[in-house]
């Protein structure tokens, strides 16, 4: 029995869940030329571009599924997906100087 189950049983209640999958996962690999050139425009500014997966879901993964190659790369922000989220200032001038570089290699 799953938790949620024996959680709601416990209180006289009852649970249904249905789930379905929304998006599929992707992996690109560190040595993929989209991926080489986006950390080349993060050194060419001066910041070390790291690759790690996230576990999470994004248009990402709907792009790559539908064949156009997508990476997600992080913006600096902080607390993210809470009411506390914030950017700071070096941060987003940071990533604006990213794509500029990026755009005009």
């Amino acid at each position: 029995m799953i938790i949620s189950q024996a959680a709601a049983q416990k209180h006289g209640a009852g649970i249904e869940i249905t789930s379905s999958r929304s998006y599929n996962a992707y992996h690109i690999s560190d040595d993929d030329t989209h991926v080489t050139e986006i950390k080349a425009a993060f050194e060419a500014i001066g910041i070390e571009g790291v690759t790690k997966p996230t576990g999470g879901g994004s248009d990402a993964n709907i792009f790559n599924e539908k064949g156009l190659k997508t990476v997600n790369f992080s913006t600096g922000m902080s607390k993210v997906h809470t009411t506390d989220e914030f950017i700071a200032v070096t941060d987003l001038i940071a990533i604006t100087e990213f794509v500029h570089c990026y755009l005009t290699r």
